[in-house]
């Protein structure tokens, strides 16, 4: 809800009081579209090491200049991170160790090295995701925390020679998309592609 500079009455003619433009938050609640002001609000960064016979990969994601957690909205908006490593010829490498995607981030992704930020709910029989209306109360929640750095650890094996990292953002769980046969909506807000160092 960043000022836009312009902005000094947020009900003029209804009661609304002139004020300061660059005190009066933009209640428009982003400038663009609300793709760009997700991009905005998250950072992803990627330091690649060599030790002995793997790669290791540090990423931290972070939310930033917001003042909640992301994603936000709709229960099931929930955002991915996946970590790939290639060798010289493009063959895809499985990581040795580090956080994998459980099963709701999709058949596709699901064991796959990355990490899910979701409020997730479970419904009565321990199955997640699950709709808002028939969910437990038992909630796990991953999203990012505003000035909190998440920070997640890969290794690779040492024939590593490329390193893509995303942060994808989806509106809706996999399975539901699948089972209501809509179009794939993901959106990549953030993305790192790096060669790793000799």
């Amino acid at each position: 809800m960043t000022p836009t500079g312009r902005m000094a009455n947020v009900a003029p003619g209804r009661g609304g009081v002139e004020r300061d433009p660059r005190t009066l938050a933009n209640h428009r609640m982003f400038v663009g579209s609300q793709e760009e002001m997700l991009r905005r609000a998250v950072a992803l960064s990627l330091t690649l090491t060599r030790q002995g016979e793997s790669v290791r990969a540090d990423v931290e994601v972070r939310a930033d200049g917001v003042g909640h957690r992301l994603p936000t909205g709709f229960v099931d908006r929930h955002l991915i991170l996946v970590a790939e490593a290639s060798d010289p010829s493009g063959r895809s490498l499985a990581a040795r160790s580090g956080p994998t995607l459980p099963a709701p981030a999709g058949r596709s992704l699901a064991g796959k090295p990355g990490r899910l930020y979701a409020k997730l709910l479970r419904d009565f029989d321990g199955h997640s995701p699950a709709p808002f209306w028939g969910a437990d109360s038992d909630v796990a929640d991953t999203r990012l925390e505003p000035g909190r750095p998440e920070r997640a650890t890969f290794a690779f094996p040492e024939e590593a020679s490329r390193m893509r990292v995303r942060l994808i953002s989806r509106r809706f769980w996999r399975e539901v998309v699948e089972a209501k046969g809509w179009p794939d909506e993901d959106v990549i807000v953030a993305e790192i592609r790096r060669e790793v160092p000799r």
